[in-house]
């Protein structure tokens, strides 16, 4: 009863509220391994696929809280309001819940999801299915390195890679073989727990093909190793205007996006 009152106040709270803009409403915790959730925009109801208290905390913060919606930043937004397709390079997937966001704001969309935990890549697929859809479960580094997936935490969201051990071996962004068409935008969305120091250290030609990259910074986790110092340098060499909004960071792609010229 409990848990009912408090998600029915937060229904009221969030679905009532004029102060409220944001689309989605989480209606309740984990039941039989879903998560109910109201879209205020095409009015209805969405579920998704979930197992852990740390899957709530992702689908509160990139649905509920919207922490991935770079098109309030209307200065580049902007050029995201025609009808080119999208594809969405999720690295660092989880469970599947930002690429499900970016499949419900475009139309136009295919996604890559690259996760290198089983459980969870299973549980994306159940949460964006999707013909235009490929999952792979691995992870992305600078180079081919063998790797080992630890959790110090225990947590569903704090998978990370070893480079060096084990017997599997990572992909790098060529691997993916994407077409990078000019009538089409590319954004790439990271958060791999700090191993972004590694993926920007080396062999970033592909990535300055991307419109937008989306970065989960993890300097706060690892205080002292300067992790974002490769990804820093590659901002730096090119131009880029980034936005923060909390540990995340907006990499817009000047170059790219002035010359799409899709403005209206």
């Amino acid at each position: 009863m409990k848990k009912f009152l408090i998600n029915l106040f937060r229904f009221l709270r969030n679905g009532l509220s004029p102060a409220r803009r944001y689309r989605y409403i989480r209606l309740s915790p984990i039941i039989f391994g879903k998560v109910f959730i109201f879209d205020k925009v095409e009015k209805k109801l969405l579920k998704v696929y979930a197992k852990t208290s740390s899957d709530l905390y992702t689908i509160d913060a990139i649905l509920v809280n919207e922490e991935y919606k770079f098109q309030k930043y209307k200065t580049w937004g902007k050029y995201f309001t025609g009808d080119r397709p999208i594809t969405f390079v999720d690295v660092g997937a989880n469970i599947g819940i930002a690429s499900f966001y970016m499949m419900n704001e475009f139309k136009k969309i295919s996604t890559i999801l690259i996760e290198p935990d089983c459980a969870n890549i299973e549980l994306s697929k159940q949460n964006t299915r999707n013909k235009e859809t490929r999952f792979i479960n691995g992870a992305l580094s600078s180079h081919r390195q063998s790797y080992n997936i630890i959790n110090e935490t225990g947590n569903n969201n704090a998978y990370r890679i070893k480079l060096g051990e084990g017997t599997s071996s990572t992909l790098c962004i060529d691997d993916l073989e994407i077409d990078y068409e000019e009538t089409s935008y590319y954004i790439l969305k990271i958060d791999i727990e700090g191993h972004e120091r590694n993926l920007f250290s080396d062999g970033v030609r592909n990535f300055r093909k991307f419109h937008i990259i989306i970065v989960e910074h993890h300097d706060w986790l690892f205080p002292g190793k300067a992790i974002s110092k490769s990804l820093l340098k590659f901002l730096s060499e090119g131009r880029y205007d980034v936005v923060g909004n909390g540990n995340t960071m907006f990499c817009f792609n000047l170059e790219l996006l002035e010359a799409s010229g899709n403005v209206e």
